[in-house]
């Protein structure tokens, strides 16, 4: 990303930086430097049309793309944040989404533009549940975005202060937010990086089902189109792709011409000269109210906790591997709604006969966590359809049925031999949904992921007392080394605390 934005300096601290800067050949600088050469004023401000910033998305091609973003755009969202949103200088917004994701700008400019406290937390104080509620209620948080998966994994929490939760970035269900209908008022909103992440909301009702909720209308200054393959209206009800166009439009793809033409259409219903529309590939009909329901997507993109992933990408990494012949991700949707991946690989004949854990190590540093597969499933073959296209229909049905000969088969299981292994395994039984959990099972193979690490971990902590984090599920993943990793923590924390040894943890 440094070499394709042409970026000129590196703001940073920490060894990664060191390196990104060796690497790369740019500057570096300290976020804490202190300039003390002599100045002249400011110079002029940013036009309108000026970049803001670059932000990078998934590409099936396994190369990110970069989304230009101008100072008009992110104007325009702030102005419609204004104007929508029931934001004062009394509140305080939590910034619950990472800077690499464009989410954490629309909490920056909820709180930029009325001039609102904006809380900031560390990872550990910002995992979904217990922690992330102790964190809203310490700072008074009234306000909170997050994917929906993240609100469904905090649950009925005990928030006073907060009187504004909204879902975005994945499909929200009235009942995900039932919870919070009592005191505050609850959002659904849409809207794609390439059209300055919000484009169309929804207040949630009391008289809306549990179902999904529609993504709304248009907000101040967008269109939202839903038209046919020729580019024309359809009629209401009717299932179409959804065109988003207006102030909020990207400039472009930096330097992916062929990819911009493609995404970004000129629009033929606008009445300002030049205007284009983005194709958002997303599926929506348009019910007799006007609210828009979404429907699906054309392609295979899909969304993992909020953020946008192509399976092609995932599938272009593994096949980097000497010995993968090819693969095919497939998405899969939990009990809580929340969506993990499961990668069907062939093995390339020729070489040494690779494993999930080689896989597994192969992604890491080539793709964000959450691109990670959860499952793999070793074929000697992949089911095609009639055009030749990977069967990820086929393939989900071979997942459940391995998924369902391992849980029958029981294989390496081990029983648990202490108090606490007999209390975690109870914990992992439940938050994952399986009937076996032995002490030597992995807990990322057992399908776990980022929010369900989090509900295990605060149940452990509230049957322990002992602090243990997520950090920790992640570092030792397999249930016998979490659970000796728990009792060496206890240790430590009885010996700064100078307290008895607690009985749960013995």
């Amino acid at each position: 990303m440094l070499t394709d934005s042409a970026a000129t300096v590196l703001v940073t601290t920490g060894t990664t930086g060191e390196h990104l800067a060796q690497t790369t050949g740019i500057p570096r600088i300290s976020p804490d430097t202190h300039d003390t050469t002599p100045t002249h004023g400011p110079g002029p401000g940013p036009a309108p049309e000026n970049l803001a910033y670059v932000i990078y998305t998934s590409g099936s091609t396994g190369r990110p793309k970069g989304v230009q973003i101008t100072h008009a755009s992110l104007a325009a969202l702030m102005a419609a944040q204004r104007a929508l949103l029931p934001h004062s200088a009394a509140d305080t917004v939590l910034q619950f989404c990472s800077p690499s994701f464009d989410a954490s700008m629309f909490e920056i400019g909820l709180a930029a533009g009325v001039g609102a406290a904006l809380a900031l937390g560390s990872r550990d104080e910002l995992v979904p549940g217990e922690p992330l509620a102790a964190l809203m209620r310490r700072h008074g948080v009234t306000s909170w975005t997050a994917p929906p998966s993240a609100i469904a994994a905090t649950g009925a929490a005990d928030v006073p202060s907060l009187r504004v939760v909204i879902g975005a970035g994945e499909v929200l269900t009235a009942g995900t937010v039932r919870h919070w209908m009592g005191q505050a008022r609850c959002f659904n909103l849409y809207g794609p990086t390439e059209a300055t992440i919000w484009a169309t909301g929804h207040e949630v009702r009391q008289s809306d089902g549990d179902g999904a909720l529609p993504i709304g209308t248009a907000i101040p200054g967008y269109s939202a189109l839903v038209l046919d393959e020729h580019m024309r209206p359809v009629p209401a009800n009717v299932v179409g792709e959804l065109y988003v166009g207006g102030v909020g439009t990207a400039r472009c793809y930096l330097a992916r011409p062929g990819l911009t033409a493609e995404r970004f259409v000129p629009d033929p219903y606008s009445r300002d000269p030049g205007g284009r529309l983005y194709r958002t590939g997303d599926l929506v009909r348009r019910r007799s109210d006007g609210e828009l329901v979404y429907a699906g997507r054309v392609d295979d993109q899909i969304k993992i906790r909020g953020f946008r992933v192509e399976p092609g990408e995932i599938e272009s990494a593994l096949t980097a591997h000497p010995g993968v012949r090819e693969c095919a991700v497939v998405a899969r949707t939990d009990a809580l709604g929340v969506v993990g991946l499961t990668a069907c690989v062939v093995r390339e004949a020729d070489e040494p006969e690779v494993q999930a854990e080689d896989l597994r190590g192969h992604l890491e540093g080539r793709l964000p966590a959450h691109f990670s597969p959860a499952g793999y499933l070793f074929l000697e073959s992949l089911p095609t359809t009639s055009n030749g296209k990977a069967d990820r229909a086929a393939l989900a049905v071979l997942i459940d049925e391995a998924g369902e000969r391992v849980r029958g088969e029981g294989a390496g299981y081990e029983a648990p031999r202490t108090p606490l292994e007999e209390m975690i395994v109870d914990i992992w039984q439940e938050v994952l949904d399986a009937p076996q959990i032995g002490v030597h099972d992995d807990f990322f193979e057992k399908g776990g992921h980022s929010l369900l690490a989090a509900q295990v971990v605060a149940r452990v902590r509230a049957a322990t007392g002992v602090g243990v984090s997520v950090r920790l599920l992640f570092e030792h993943r397999v249930l016998a080394d979490l659970t000796e990793a728990i009792i060496k923590l206890a240790i430590a924390e009885e010996h700064q605390d100078g307290d008895r040894p607690r009985e749960a943890v013995r």
